[in-house]
């Protein structure tokens, strides 16, 4: 079998610490995990600068850098990395606020065999995100193509209700969208439109 890379960037300042968690990511039998570890804020920006990680975990709780600034510091940047604390424990409010915060799993280090199920979960995840990111875009450049048509464009429901006009249907009909949408197809065929001009 093949193994896919896994490139993890991980974000603890502590040794020991590191070493179980890169023995837990051995686990990971269908990945070659290459992990770059980095203990602090300058470092932690320069891997997500120069590199493209396809994961990062972070300890919640550094000297002088935490966790959750580490991951505002990601969604500036880039967003659809998955991100998961690694740390002692949390309490529930800790743990729900760092989901919040955009975090998208969290292992606490006396349950740390959750961790290769926790990065298998988040992997699968980021392919759903990225997948529907790409067809959101898809869907605006469909949309763009749309209005820029020279052709009036109506899009109506099973029920024949007007859903979507483009700018050409405006222009040629002097039916503004907000007059169109949710009305009769059968609106069309009024004798009040002048559906011929140009």
């Amino acid at each position: 079998m093949s193994k896919s890379d896994l490139n993890i960037l991980m974000l603890e300042d502590e040794q020991f610490d590191a070493e179980l968690n890169k023995a837990q990511l051995m686990l990971l039998e269908e990945y070659d995990c290459h992990i770059t570890l980095v203990t602090d804020r300058a470092s932690y920006l320069e891997a997500l600068e120069n590199s493209s990680p396809d994961i990062i975990l972070s300890d919640y709780n550094l000297p002088q850098y935490n966790g959750l600034e580490a991951l505002h510091d990601l969604k500036k940047r880039k967003p659809l990395i998955p991100f998961i604390f690694v740390t002692g424990t949390l309490s529930e409010e800790i743990a729900a606020g760092t989901i919040k915060a955009g975090a998208w799993d969290y292992v606490v280090k006396d349950r740390l065999f959750r961790l290769p199920l926790a990065v298998r979960s988040v992997l699968k995840l980021k392919d759903e995100r990225l997948a529907a990111a790409q067809a959101e875009e898809k869907v605006k450049r469909l949309l763009a193509a749309i209005e820029q048509s020279s052709a009036q464009i109506v899009v109506s429901n099973e029920n024949d209700i007007i859903e979507y006009v483009n700018h050409k249907f405006t222009e040629v009909t002097g039916l503004t969208p907000e007059e169109a949408v949710g009305k009769k197809i059968s609106i069309l065929a009024s004798d009040d439109l002048n559906l011929g001009r140009l």
